[in-house]
Formats: C-alpha cells, structure tokens, sequence
C-alpha cells in the first residue's frame, strides 16, 4: 500500500477579485486522514466532506485494520494527521481503539476524534 505524503497544493477555484494579482494564490496544506469506519454510506460521506479540504482518506473497516495499519510505520514516521473513528467498530469500540493507539503504537495520529452515531454515547467520549 502506498502512503501518501502531505505536500502543498494551489486552490485556483475561486474567483480573483477585481485588482487582485492571480499569481497570490491561497495554498493549502494536503492532509492524510484515516477513517475507521464499518459502514459503507458513513465512509462515502466523510470521502466526500473531505475532499472539499483536499484530503486524501484512507479507510479501514475494523479496529484491528487501523492497529495493524498504524503498528507499521515506523517509530519516526507519522503517517496520518488525524484519526476518524466511528465509537461502534466492529472488535472494539472507538475509545477502546483510541486506548490502544495511545499506548501501543510508536507513530500515532496527532489527533483522534470520535464519530459517535449514537447520542447517548455522548458522556463517555
């Protein structure tokens, strides 16, 4: 599997403003998220909202994908910005997910942030 590096990218979609110059451009920063998510729809949809940050996910189905994925990057190597996990994975829940990360893999995202689809999940996040 081939990992995806953050690299810098011009947005030129947007309209330039009457006296602006086109060459002062926004440049935005590519990042590599991971999604840990069962559902086929949910992962369509984060893909999608996403995309609109120029992100390139990267999806894994079960708990045990994301910790394998994780566990081979090197000790030196952080290969995703930030962790998307759905609270209800199959092998574990997400906290459970985000304990093992935390404590077992040597390069773990920067951030983890829980999906919860059930509001009553809520206070334990």
């Amino acid at each position: 599997m081939e990992r995806r590096r953050r690299h810098e990218i011009e947005i030129l979609a947007r309209p330039t403003p009457r006296g602006c110059d086109r060459s002062a451009v926004t440049v935005h920063t590519l990042f590599a998220p991971l999604l840990a998510e069962e559902s086929g729809l949910a992962q369509t949809i984060v893909r999608e909202l996403l995309r609109w940050w120029n992100a390139e996910v990267e999806v894994c189905a079960t708990a045990g994908q994301v910790l394998d994925l994780l566990k081979t990057a090197g000790p030196t190597q952080q290969p995703f910005d930030v962790l998307l996990a759905s609270t209800s994975l199959p092998e574990m829940s997400g906290l459970e997910l985000a304990a093992h990360i935390r404590t077992g893999c040597p390069a773990p995202p920067a951030s983890i942030i829980l999906l919860n689809p059930d509001s009553l999940d809520v206070r334990r996040c």
